[in-house]
């Protein structure tokens, strides 16, 4: 008597990168990906690669949830919203400084320290943005459902920097925060609340949108300035044999040679989009042109592995 199969096929993992509003990029390309007939078990994401991927796992991968995707990110609200009485609490406490400028270039030395001082007790305060993250909340509740997150049969996982774990306070601070502060959130493992803290902690670039509270403790974005898209992660630390990553930036380092005992692929910009202040650039324009870009790039990408094999 035979028995039945329990050949389960490998995981096929999605590693989302991070990179504000060149998100669009990975819309394009999520889209390209589905129509070669690609479909992902476990996805992970850091910063608006969380986002991308809470909408991928909530979905069924299909060409239509992707073009769904990206009619969303067409239609894309204004989340770049000024926090005003961050701004003025910034300004009251920097301002009889700023005045005692003009008396002599003395005083003016004089009040940089003081300057960079205060700059760093708000790096250290959660609770301080620039930007109001309201707008980006909102967005979060028209674009997901949270419970439908936590039923799906894909395991979605959410990076985020845990700033409880000591780093170094120094200036040019956000260059060298260690990866080991780099936490892991599942999705299936949080109450709806924490979820959605969760999604938006992993986009709280310092100083622009505020820290979450997850459990107590405060989390970032862990894309800054860490290289965070998890491909590593998701290879050695959840033992995924088969990952597609896709990048934001042309130049990133990670290579395919780097991982030999799994089947890794890069999608990666044919042309740089990783320019000065791109990852807030949110104009139409140019989320059509990053949405059409990665649309082209992944499916040229699928035919240059196709020919490889």
């Amino acid at each position: 008597m035979r028995h039945a199969s329990t050949y389960q096929p490998p995981i096929h993992g999605l590693c989302l990168a991070s990179g504000g509003a060149r998100g669009a990029y990975q819309a394009g390309a999520l889209l390209a990906l589905a129509e070669r007939g690609e479909r992902y078990d476990r996805i992970i994401g850091t910063s608006i690669g969380a986002l991308n991927g809470a909408f991928y796992a909530q979905s069924d991968g299909s060409v239509g949830a992707m073009a769904a995707l990206c009619d969303l990110w067409r239609e894309l609200p204004t989340v770049l919203k000024p926090h005003l009485s961050n701004l003025m609490r910034l300004i009251s406490s920097t301002a009889p400084v700023l005045t005692l400028g003009p008396i002599a270039p003395t005083v003016i030395a004089l009040s940089i320290p003081y300057l960079v001082w205060r700059l760093h007790q708000l790096s250290q305060d959660p609770s301080w943005s620039a930007l109001d993250n309201e707008p980006l909340r909102t967005m979060l509740r028209e674009w997901l459902h949270f419970d439908q997150l936590k039923r799906t049969h894909k395991e979605f996982i959410i990076t985020t920097y845990n700033t409880h774990v000591p780093a170094p306070a120094v200036i040019g601070f956000l260059r060298s925060r260690p990866t080991k502060n780099i936490t892991y959130q599942r999705a299936r493992d949080l109450t709806h609340e924490d979820l959605e803290r969760a999604i938006l902690a992993s986009a709280a670039i310092p100083f622009i949108f505020p820290a979450q509270s997850i459990g107590g403790v405060y989390h970032n974005d862990a894309g800054v300035d860490v290289e965070a898209h998890a491909t590593h992660a998701l290879v050695h630390r959840f033992k995924t044999p088969r990952v597609t990553t896709i990048l934001l930036k042309r130049n990133d380092p990670a290579q395919e040679a780097e991982y030999h005992n799994s089947q890794v692929n890069f999608v990666r910009p044919s042309t740089e989009i990783a320019t000065r202040l791109s990852g807030l650039n949110f104009d139409k324009t140019t989320i059509e042109r990053l949405i059409c870009l990665g649309y082209e790039d992944a499916h040229r990408h699928w035919e240059t592995q196709r020919g490889a094999a």
